[in-house]
């Protein structure tokens, strides 16, 4: 029996409330599949899968303390020989016919390698980020020998091939939305206040700040609409941040805020919007919540960076320049004021969505990249 252990970062709880990125996706990609196993630092019960299935290690978390006070700055002869002792008892049962699938950590795969290569399993990193230009990252994955690097986009594959040894196979895996939890509510168009939705982490990389002076700009030209700003400063909690304080300091009267949440309650915030707004300020390499939008069936407005264009090559978006709140506010005003063009774009990334991004299509190409991996 073929198995894959997918493994977390060591700052990644694997819940629906409390994880990130990498903990959804994760979820998503192994449902149904009862050879699928978790290792992460810690674990609920919120994502349904049989306790079984969830394998926590105890070492991660000091692990993550013990950098974090270091600033990430440890030497590879020193983390490399930690990572392999803090991992491995979750791995004394590796058969020749399993797959280690490692998220978003190249020195994780590179402590790994060798107790993988020693039982004949095959080895998978899996990058959903910019981490292999890091340099101590790329140093750590330059010399081993993956079965292969998948990337969460074109722009991350990119990025990331001139880390990895020569001759390592490279795909693309997309991200994609959750169609039992993020789907579109059959309503009127909304031409009293339109609703702009933000909802991402309140941390300046992902624009939220522009997104206030957007507002102030469509404010003062007395453009109907308000936006709603859903999120934290972290997963799982709303924990104040100067950052945060300066947002609602600065917050002009059409921009309302709510704490963070996940699951139903963010789906049904979607629901209620009009527009979703993600003006990221860096290379955002493929994030979830604008996937989620064109699932409920939402025109976006968002920043023309890292891998966010491909989620919107058919269609379904206004992008525009990072950091540019003038361009965000034009973009944000053509769709508040026309009804008719909002449909038309909800329509095609809807569209695109049902092609491309479901989880139920994202997982059939995970298997064909299993399939792959396990016929090298």
């Amino acid at each position: 029996m073929s198995r894959t252990f997918h493994v977390l970062t060591e700052i990644e709880p694997f819940s629906e409330y409390y994880g990130g990125a990498v903990s959804r996706v994760v979820a998503n990609l192994i449902q149904g599949d009862p050879e699928a196993y978790v290792i992460a630092p810690r674990a609920d019960d919120s994502w349904g899968y049989k306790r079984d299935q969830v394998r926590c290690v105890a070492g991660f978390d000091r692990y993550g303390r013990l950098t974090q006070v270091h600033k990430n700055r440890l030497p590879l002869w020193i983390k490399l020989p930690l990572l392999l002792r803090v991992v491995r008892p979750a791995l004394t049962d590796l058969r020749s016919t399993d797959v280690v699938w490692v998220h978003n950590r190249a020195e994780l795969a590179a402590a790994l390698s060798p107790w993988v290569r020693q039982h004949g399993a095959k080895l998978v990193l899996h990058m959903h980020n910019s981490h292999l230009r890091l340099p101590q990252q790329a140093k750590a994955i330059r010399d081993i020998q993956l079965d292969r690097l998948v990337s969460v986009s074109q722009f991350i594959q990119e990025e990331g091939a001139s880390a990895v040894r020569l001759g390592t196979k490279l795909s693309v895996l997309y991200n994609g939305a959750n169609e039992s939890l993020f789907y579109p509510e059959l309503r009127p168009p909304n031409t009293d206040e339109p609703v702009v939705l933000f909802a991402s982490r309140l941390v300046p990389d992902k624009g939220a700040h522009i997104l206030m002076k957007a507002m102030r700009i469509l404010d003062e030209k007395g453009v109907r609409g308000r936006a709603v700003v859903v999120g934290g400063s972290a997963f799982g909690h709303s924990k104040t941040t100067s950052y945060i304080q300066a947002l609602h300091r600065d917050a002009p009267p059409n921009v309302q805020f709510h704490s963070y949440c996940s699951g139903a309650l963010l789906a049904g915030k979607f629901r209620e919007a009009d527009i979703f707004c993600l003006p990221s300020i860096f290379n955002d390499p493929f994030p979830l919540a604008p996937l989620e939008a064109m699932a409920s069936r939402l025109p976006v407005v968002a920043s023309k960076t890292g891998g966010i264009p491909e989620a919107f090559a058919q269609g379904g978006a206004i992008l525009v320049e990072k950091e540019n709140p003038v361009q965000l506010a034009e973009g944000l005003e053509r769709l508040l004021v026309d009804p008719s063009l909002r449909a038309k774009m909800a329509a095609a990334g809807f569209a695109a969505y049902q092609d491309c991004f479901t989880w139920t299509a994202i997982r059939k190409r995970y298997c064909e990249l299993l399939d792959e991996v396990r016929a090298t």
